[in-house]
């Protein structure tokens, strides 16, 4: 269901890019979160055009002719969460690179008989493939965040969705 990949980026690509994320704003957790990602509204932060960010983000995803590439940005503060869903089916590769967090604040993967969480290590990226079905449907298969006890989990998601994705606006390409 998903694969791992330590010291994803070259140590001063990946501290260029600390550095970079670490002057955005956080994420609020809004009032009466629900652990969607999508309640976040106004505060998600999408790289949409060109920027030393996105290059940097960018020296290990290449552009794909069928794909386009959404790129956000998750400076998440004490509160976040997620609660187990899938993603949705125009995304059709998906890459979380950890930057800076506390080591169980790493991403759970739920199989129908065990749930396992990836241990949240600085420059380690999971790799995962959604699958066909519905976001909430009883057999996708299914990730999520426990709650966060801290200041900050700061992370870079990297999403390859196909020309079904709505909304365009929030890509890159």
């Amino acid at each position: 269901m998903y694969r791992i990949e330590d010291n994803f980026y070259d140590f001063p690509i990946f501290l260029g890019i600390l550095d970079l994320i670490k002057n955005r704003p956080f994420n609020q957790v809004p009032e009466k979160y629900d652990g969607k990602r999508c309640s976040y509204g106004e505060t998600r932060q999408y790289l949409t055009e060109d920027s030393d960010l996105v290059e940097l983000i960018l020296s290990r995803f290449p552009y794909r002719k069928d794909y386009r590439r959404k790129i956000e940005i998750g400076n998440d503060v004490n509160g976040f969460w997620l609660k187990p869903h899938s993603d949705h089916s125009a995304k059709r590769d998906v890459t979380v690179i950890y930057f800076e967090g506390q080591e169980n604040n790493g991403t759970t993967f739920h199989y129908k008989d065990r749930d396992e969480t990836t241990k949240f290590i600085p420059n380690r990226a999971v790799h995962f493939y959604p699958d066909l079905k519905d976001t909430y449907d009883s057999e996708s298969w299914k990730h999520s965040v426990k709650k966060i006890d801290m200041n900050v989990r700061r992370t870079v998601i990297v999403n390859y969705v196909d020309n079904t994705w709505r909304d365009i606006e929030n890509c890159y390409d």
